[in-house]
């Protein structure tokens, strides 16, 4: 067994960054481009802004007004069930939680009936 050798070589490796995972390069995603440079006035997120804003300001120009009449309140109207129905689906279940919630006190406060044991019944 000999002496292991202590000095090292100083290697540099050509490209301590990978320029590309699996086929795509990672400047060109922008999720893993975490750089200061893209937080400016011309960054994406202002022009996302203003095409929201856009779109608000359409959507509140072209909506129909409250009390018109346009095809989305006609497809609600015409597949909602109508108010007494429901009215009656909720009055048979108000009345089945009252006989559920009547029959639940009536097990919880049974009492076994009252016994007298005699201690010589001859």
């Amino acid at each position: 067994m000999g002496r292991m050798n202590t000095t090292t070589t100083s290697t540099t490796i050509p490209h301590s960054t990978p320029k590309k995972v699996r086929g795509a390069r990672l400047t060109e995603c922008p999720l893993t481009d975490l750089s200061a440079s893209h937080t400016g006035f011309n960054s994406a997120v202002w022009g996302y802004s203003l095409l929201g804003a856009l779109g608000v300001v359409a959507f509140y120009k072209y909506a129909p007004a409250p009390g018109e009449d346009n095809y989305i309140t006609r497809y609600i109207a015409y597949y909602s069930t109508p108010k007494d129905i429901w009215e009656s689906i909720n009055y048979k279940h108000l009345e089945l939680a009252h006989e559920a919630s009547e029959d639940t006190l009536l097990i919880r406060n049974a009492q076994p009936p009252i016994v007298h044991r005699f201690r010589y019944p001859q």
